[in-house]
């Protein structure tokens, strides 16, 4: 059985400054996850025991993480550009400007 996970993606503009934000929602009985790109970094919300992936567009690995329970959020400090990031099985993109 092939399971679909819905994406939703919202682009906020706050004080000038544009920040993306992915939803991801794997099932009626888990939390959401939200990422969320600020300037120099990329902040993960609600994914308790998930592991997370970030990479580059090349293909690099630069991050790898299992949030545990009791953990609410994680942020990565990166350079400008666009990731992948990646919570279980499902990816997104984002660009951290």
């Amino acid at each position: 059985m092939l399971n679909v996970y819905p994406i939703q993606l919202v682009v906020v503009t706050v004080s000038n400054q544009e920040a993306s934000v992915a939803t991801l929602i794997t099932n009626n009985h888990s939390p959401l996850t939200t990422i969320t790109a600020q300037p120099g970094a990329i902040v993960i919300r609600g994914a308790q025991g998930k592991q997370i992936s970030v990479y580059t567009l090349d293909g690099r690995r630069i991050k790898e993480w299992s949030m545990v329970n009791g953990q609410s959020s994680i942020t990565i400090p990166v350079s400008a550009g666009v990731y992948a990031v990646k919570v279980d099985r499902q990816t997104v993109n984002l660009t951290v400007k």
